[in-house]
């Protein structure tokens, strides 16, 4: 069960996933593309981290 303590926050102005919506209306999360997030993907695997963003 999530405590809510981070050891490693990230805020920025983009999400580390995007919303896709298909055809047929289903919605499925996506990993953003971009530096950013493919810099901080490991950090945030090996930490207990934290992402805000808008």
């Amino acid at each position: 069960m999530p405590t809510g303590e981070a050891d490693f926050v990230v805020v920025a102005n983009r999400l580390p996933v995007d919303r896709v919506t298909g055809a047929d209306g289903s919605t499925a999360w996506r990993r953003s593309p971009g530096g950013l997030v493919t810099a901080l993907a490991p950090v945030m695997r090996a930490q207990t981290g934290a992402w805000i963003g808008w």
